[in-house]
């Protein structure tokens, strides 16, 4: 009888022990399956916000890259402008340096055997050398600064047709005239006296300096403009116009484009609304997080909780929303020196937000373009 009483005994404290091992086995699966989760799933936040993060800072740099060629248009241009106008002035003092019997003896000439246009032949031989290879030279210079130019466009056309269609499409080209008049605005310094070339001793009576106006440039005779109002069969009935750049951009448009690539302040809201990857990167989980998960998939009893869907391995417990921005994207009310588009509550109330206009195109000249996470927030599943 007591033998009987300690067999049972001792197989009921073997049935106790495989319910404890067994529960225990079970405790542990579980721990190691949400140690696992919870590791996979910080994994997979990160990753998916470093892919966010390095696809659109490639596109950020590639605006960067259209900002720089933007400015470099403008440089280059403005290269070619100031070519120009520095071989017309020396063109000038050439002329005016020219001595008056000289001058008399070229329109002798002129008047026996000419067309009698004395303005035309009123240079000796000599001079009109000397100015025919000045503009030789500065020619070449300013070639040099078109050719580069229009170099940079074409880049810039490569490079937007590289964006997502979401961003590439609100790109415009601007006109010839438009970069042309800005480049010459942007060198206003250089189009008052004493110009490029610096004469102190005579310049109080002749000037040979270019103006700007708009976007023409124009040349006055200075202190002798008085004396032409006081005697004006001393002055002749040509224009002071020398160069209308807008007129050079049509005849330009015809062969060759210039223009600088940015957005309209028109569709400027939307386009900062759109400035984030339409197409995000598949997430891939990391392997060390998901031998346990895979082992639970071969039990009978774990079936049912689809755990092999490759879903629950490469999906992440967070939306994070990754944006485009710019230092110069700034609400005029606000003016925050940092920029106000730094959260995704910028963007989602972007309609009551007044842009700053200059800003806005200053953006496309500046090459700070950055992504940057703007929200990141759970998901309404678990792990």
């Amino acid at each position: 009888m007591n033998k009987f009483k300690a067999s049972c005994d001792s197989g009921q404290a073997l049935v106790s022990g495989l319910i404890f091992l067994i529960l225990a086995m079970l405790s542990t699966l579980f721990f190691l399956f949400i140690s696992e989760s919870f590791y996979r799933a910080f994994s997979n936040i990160n990753k998916e916000r470093e892919n966010k993060l390095r696809d659109l800072s490639l596109i950020a740099h590639k605006l960067n890259h259209i900002s720089l060629n933007n400015l470099q248009i403008i440089t280059a241009l403005s290269v070619a402008q100031n070519a120009f106008a520095e071989s017309a002035e020396t063109g000038l003092y050439i002329s005016f340096s020219q001595p008056y019997w000289q001058t008399y003896q070229s329109l002798q000439k002129a008047s026996v055997h000419s067309d009698g246009d004395f303005k035309k032949n009123a240079l000796t031989q000599k001079n009109k050398e000397y100015i025919n290879n000045i503009y030789k030279s500065f020619r070449l210079k300013s070639g040099r600064g078109l050719f580069i130019a229009k170099s940079l466009a074409e880049k810039n056309k490569v490079i937007i047709n590289s964006l997502p269609k979401n961003i590439q499409k609100y790109f415009v080209q601007s006109s010839n005239k438009d970069v042309f008049c800005l480049s010459l605005a942007s060198q206003g310094k250089k189009y008052i006296s004493p110009g490029f070339i610096n004469l102190p001793l005579i310049e109080n009576l002749y000037n040979f300096y270019l103006l700007r106006d708009d976007c023409q440039l124009s040349h006055k005779n200075g202190a002798y403009a008085v004396v032409n109002k006081i005697l004006p069969f001393l002055s002749g009935t040509e224009s002071n116009l020398v160069l209308d750049y807008e007129k050079l951009a049509e005849h330009l448009n015809q062969t060759v484009n210039f223009g600088l690539s940015l957005v309209s302040f028109t569709q400027a809201k939307s386009f900062l609304y759109d400035l984030y990857l339409q197409d995000s990167p598949k997430l891939k989980a990391n392997v060390k997080f998901t031998k346990v998960t895979k082992y639970f998939t071969k039990i009978k009893f774990f079936k049912s909780l689809n755990l092999e869907n490759e879903d629950f391995f490469n999906s992440s417990p967070k939306d994070i929303l990754v944006r485009i921005t710019h230092p110069f994207f700034i609400c005029s009310a606000k003016s925050k020196w940092q920029g106000d588009f730094l959260e995704e509550k910028d963007w989602q109330h972007l309609t009551a937000c007044s842009l700053s206009e200059g800003n806005f195109y200053k953006s496309f000249f500046t090459p700070n373009w950055i992504a940057l996470v703007t929200q990141e927030k759970g998901k309404n599943e678990y792990f």
